[in-house]
């Protein structure tokens, strides 16, 4: 394998300027052929969405569906979700007035009984606390549920900012929420569910890290074997000179911990607030290479299958210089790899007031292998691209292709979907023109300060692509929540033999609607009434149809209420 040159831009790209922003969202969208190699696609989600980069999970993923959300150039906060097999997108709007603030975007939490939750709050408003929906459905963004809030804080006047939500270790039916406190400094509650009433009851407000000096910014991820990763600097790189610090919450008989990355325990949840002097430091700026700065900031955070913490961060040699770093632990101690020395600089429009020099086109780890990342760094033409580094030795050694190029285009923060299908690439960014983290209503109407698309890319490995031309087709269920039955809808592209299968959520098969049933090409229709193989009604709760056919399976759920 080889590195790409740090400071030389990729070659010209053929296709120039931004993708044109014409795709009705309600629609199934044409997927069309990105440049790089290996057969993967681009798609636009929205031509009007934005994003910052410390709330999440910004996308996560329900089988075959992809979940995200935005913040409009007019101040909506949007929720959409791409079918990775069809290119279908749905959209929803959580709120048609909230805020123009790239700080503003929705996090999302997968609950018990299939339902989505999303989470959001505005920039730094007094009084103000972060803010809640689930959908009415199951996985259908199209509708939400009433506004609910999380009605606890810390002292201050500095309301909530940036929503991270996560599963607490070892426990069902209960969540954290993690949000810039009043104080300035991140704060924590513990929510639990309850699937009948769609509302959460919080425990009061705590502080999670405290510092002499600064508000630290915080990135979250959490992995099957019920950790919780957390990095995070000292404060903002403008106010403060930042370290990168590493904890993790780890699930225990009495109750949740924080750890070490070595394993070495810390304390309990309980006994919050951490420290950092309790914490692994990834990047000690005092110890720091001369040529790597002496300030950063957090970028991503993840454990991946393995468990092996990896954080990715910025370092600052100066206000236009920004160096990406990849760090592991190695089981002794952290080891960095710097991937691009230079970067490009802000992508912000430092003129304005006030001057954002630390935004970084961008660095995003894959949660299920933190050894490929993909980054945004400015090109020869002032526009951005973004491209996917992968290590397979502990980043002594990374390949390096392309995923989007353009000459003007710039391509900013890419986000990795939790809980991605295996065998799929899929990367979300955001394309278009990014000035600054507001828009204040101009005098010219048609100058914003963000004017962003949302696009996704994704590559499907050779043994796991879904071809259109064997696998099964459209599969739903309506109605969805159903009393007495509901009608499992699907479509061959061709003939085929089919086994549609009903299971509950301990993964025991309750009714087998279709057993290698040997069906034409053309859509299709099956009954579920509720009712297992015995004929005894199954009680109310999840259930999961399973349809496969040549060896290709789609799931999808389906909600019995009595």
């Amino acid at each position: 394998m080889s590195s790409l040159p740090r400071r030389v831009p990729p070659e010209p790209c053929p296709v120039a300027g931004r993708l044109p922003a014409l795709v009705a969202l309600t629609a199934a969208l044409v997927l069309a052929p990105c440049i790089a190699e290996g057969g993967p696609y681009t798609q636009i989600l929205t031509d009007d969405g934005v994003w910052c980069w410390v709330s999440d999970p910004r996308a996560l993923c329900f089988g075959s569906e992809l979940v995200t959300g935005w913040v409009t150039r007019d101040g909506a906060l949007e929720a959409g979700s791409l079918n990775l097999l069809t290119g279908s997108v749905m959209t929803g709007v959580l709120e048609e007035a909230w805020e123009s603030d790239d700080h503003d975007h929705p996090a999302f939490l997968r609950l018990s009984d299939g339902r989505c939750a999303a989470f959001y709050c505005r920039h730094s408003s007094p009084g103000t606390y972060l803010s809640y929906r689930t959908t009415v459905r199951p996985e259908d963004v199209s509708d939400w549920g009433p506004l609910r809030e999380v009605s606890t804080n810390t002292q201050g006047g500095a309301g909530a900012t940036y929503a991270a939500v996560s599963r607490v270790p070892g426990a069902t039916d209960q969540y954290y929420v993690f949000w810039r406190g009043g104080d300035w400094k991140p704060a924590m509650s513990v929510g639990t569910y309850d699937p009948v009433t769609t509302r959460f009851s919080w425990t009061e407000a705590e502080r999670l890290i405290s510092v002499f000096d600064g508000r630290p910014y915080c990135k979250f991820t959490e992995c099957t074997s019920n950790r919780i990763g957390i990095a995070f600097t000292d404060g903002h790189p403008g106010e403060n000179l930042n370290n990168v610090y590493y904890a993790e919450i780890r699930g225990e008989a009495g109750g949740p911990a924080f750890f070490r990355a070595d394993g070495t325990r810390i304390k309990s949840v309980g006994s919050a607030p951490l420290v950092p002097a309790e914490c692994d430091t990834v990047f000690d700026r005092e110890q720091a290479p001369e040529e790597q700065g002496d300030n950063a900031w957090v970028w991503d955070v993840a454990l991946g299958d393995s468990g092996v913490p990896v954080v990715a961060y910025v370092t600052f040699p100066t206000k236009s210089e920004h160096q990406y770093h990849w760090a592991r632990f190695g089981g002794s101690g952290w080891s960095d790899a710097t991937l691009v020395y230079d970067s490009g600089g802000s992508v912000a429009d430092t003129t304005i007031v006030p001057q954002q020099h630390y935004y970084s086109g961008g660095l995003a780890l894959d949660p299920r292998d933190p050894g490929i990342c993909y980054l945004s760094r400015r090109n020869a033409w002032g526009g951005w691209d973004v491209d996917r580094w992968e290590t397979t030795d502990a980043g002594e050694a990374w390949s390096v292709s392309h995923v989007a190029l353009g000459t003007s285009a710039e391509h900013l923060r890419p986000v990795v979907p939790r809980d991605a299908p295996s065998g799929l690439d899929v990367v979300l960014m955001l394309c278009g023109r990014y000035d600054f983290f507001r828009n204040e209503p101009p005098e010219d109407p048609s100058v914003y300060h963000y004017d962003t698309s949302i696009l996704a890319w994704k590559r499907w490995a050779d043994s796991a692509v879904p071809d259109a031309h064997e696998s099964i087709g459209c599969l739903v269920g309506v109605p969805n929540p159903f009393r007495d039955a509901t009608t499992i809808s699907f479509e061959l592209p061709q003939p085929g033999s089919v086994d549609l299968c009903v299971y509950d959520v301990g993964g025991r098969r309750v009714r087998d609607l279709m057993r290698g049933e040997r069906l034409t090409a053309g859509p299709h229709r099956v009954s579920w009434d509720g009712r297992d193989d015995g004929g005894r009604r199954v009680a109310s709760g999840v259930y999961f149809v399973r349809a496969d056919v040549g060896g290709r399976a789609q799931v999808r759920r389906v909600s019995l209420v009595r």
